[in-house]
Order: structure tokens, then C-alpha cells, then sequence
């Protein structure tokens, strides 16, 4: 059974709402305060909470906020309940991270609706592999597999990261450009031939998460035309670290001479040759503080 969490200061709320969940094949708790609705929350993980805005103390958007905050409640759907019909209090709801308002007095066939739907989507998030956790673990597997190869992906991976700032990526095109990044390679553990972009689709084919990374795992020896900001990237700089046994000058200087011949981004090598400045003149600041 699904567990929900009412968080309502008026028992006959509490009640009324918990004989109804409960008619709905939900198992309910309830309780009566935010501080204690956080405690709860932490401890018993519900799949969902219906949370009342105006409670003593600490308040429903308070409340809320703690919760999405909280790596271990962040991903619990929130349900807040009010009486308020200002655009501005729907607002603030939404800013601290409510997934829906419902305005009181509610809907029922409405709340059912949204508690399935809500419901849904949260099992299909929990069903997701940890995205980073996966990346991680093939990293490892790279790593005693060929340390070398390890070696050029966590360059690769730390370059395409200051790129991505330099050049303002989102937040979401940032990860999946650095997930990209770490298992561009992926292929070679297996198969070194000139195949192994195939090979590394083929792998993270398999996961969820390869749907975000697989085609640029497929296309990071591909020339122009870009398919997208973090394939431009990738490539760029995968070029440009295989270039690095010379100083990073002559492997800019080289990189620029391939550019018709391999395709690589005027706009992206700019962006490398800002992060170079900046690695120098952090370097240099260091040394006048020692």
C-alpha cells in the first residue's frame, strides 16, 4: 500500500481526509504540526504528502521547503492544501518546491486524480538508476581495467566542466555533458579498434540513463555539422586533451591547424583557451601567496 502523509492542524480534517485515503486503498498518517511533519517525513519516507498551508508554527510552505531541501525527502511528491486563492501564495508554493495546490474546499474525484498521477511519476523516478552512482562505477571499472584510459576521461570530464561554465550550459546540459564525458570512453575497456564509439553505445544502451548520453558516446570522433552544444564540447575537447603530451600553447596552436580536418569549434576552443588563462593566473596568484 502506498503511505500518505496528511499534515493538517484540525482533527476533524485529519479524520475526514484519512477515512477517504484510507477508502482509497491508501495507508495514512497524520499529523498535526510542520516540525513534526518533517521528523515524520525523514523517518517514515511516505510516497506523498498532503500538506495543510496554515499550521501553528512553523507553516506549509516552511515546511515544504525543509522537505525539498532534504536529500532524503526531496523526491517525496507535495500536495499543498489552502484556503488562499492569491496567484502570489500558488507562487510561493511553487518556488519552495510543491508539486501542486489544490484550493480548498477540494475537489475529491480531483485529489484522487492527482495523487495517482503524482504517484506514477514518482515510481517511474524510483525505478531510474542514480545516474551519477552508474557513471561512477563504470569509471571504476575503467580505472583497473586501463589507467590510462582513466586518466584522459578524468581530464576530459574536468575540462568539458569549465568549458560548460565559461560557456554558460545549464544546469541539466552541464550534467549530461559531464556524464558524457566520463563514459565517452566506455567502449575502449572492451574494444580498442576504431569501432569502440559502437561498442560504448551498445553498453549504455541498456540503461536508462543512455538515452542521455548514448548518442554522443556514438558521436564524439564525428566532424560538423554539431548535433548539440555538449557533443560540440565533447569532441572539442577530447581533441584537445589527446594533444596535451606538448605544451598546452602548441596544443591549442595544433588543435587550430586540425580545425578544418577534424572539425572542431572556433567557439569551444575559445572557451579552452579562456580556462587555460584562467588555470595561469590562478596559478600565478597562488605562488604571490605562498
Amino acid at each position: 500500500m502506498e503511505k500518505v502523509l496528511v499534515v493538517d492542524d484540525n482533527p476533524h480534517n485529519c479524520e475526514l481526509m484519512s477515512d477517504l485515503l484510507t477508502n482509497w486503498g491508501y495507508e495514512v498518517n497524520t499529523v498535526g504540526q510542520g516540525t513534526e511533519a518533517i521528523v515524520v517525513a525523514g523517518r517514515d519516507c511516505p510516497d506523498i504528502i498532503l500538506l495543510d498551508v496554515m499550521l501553528p508554527g512553523m507553516n506549509g510552505f516552511e515546511v515544504c521547503h525543509e522537505i525539498k531541501t532534504n536529500s532524503q525527502t526531496r523526491d517525496i511528491p507535495v500536495i499543498m492544501l489552502t484556503v488562499l486563492n492569491e496567484v502570489d501564495d500558488r507562487i510561493r508554493g511553487l518556488k519552495v518546491g510543491a508539486d501542486y495546490f489544490m484550493s480548498k474546499p477540494f475537489n475529491y474525484q480531483e485529489l484522487k486524480f492527482r495523487l495517482s498521477a503524482l504517484l506514477q511519476q514518482k515510481q517511474r523516478i524510483d525505478s531510474m538508476e542514480e545516474g551519477q552512482a552508474v557513471v561512477d562505477a563504470f569509471l571504476v571499472m575503467m580505472k583497473f581495467k586501463d589507467p590510462q584510459l582513466y586518466m584522459h576521461t578524468c581530464r576530459v570530464k574536468d575540462y568539458c566542466a569549465k568549458v560548460s561554465r565559461v560557456l554558460l550550459l545549464s544546469e541539466k546540459q552541464h550534467e549530461r555533458l559531464l556524464w558524457a564525458a566520463c563514459l565517452h570512453d566506455i567502449g575502449k575497456v572492451i574494444d580498442f579498434s576504431p569501432s569502440h564509439p559502437q561498442t560504448g553505445r551498445e553498453i549504455l544502451s541498456h540503461l536508462k540513463m543512455g538515452s542521455y548520453v548514448a548518442d554522443l558516446t556514438l558521436r564524439h570522433h564525428d566532424p560538423q555539422p554539431w548535433a548539440s552544444i555538449e557533443l560540440e564540447i565533447l569532441v572539442t575537447v577530447d581533441r584537445f586533451e589527446s594533444l596535451l603530451s606538448h605544451h598546452d600553447k602548441q596544443a591549442i596552436e595544433q588543435l587550430r591547424q586540425l580545425s578544418s580536418q577534424i572539425g572542431v569549434s572556433a567557439k569551444v576552443l575559445a572557451a579552452i583557451e579562456q580556462v587555460l588563462r584562467d588555470e595561469q593566473f590562478c596559478e600565478k596568484m597562488t605562488g604571490r601567496f605562498r
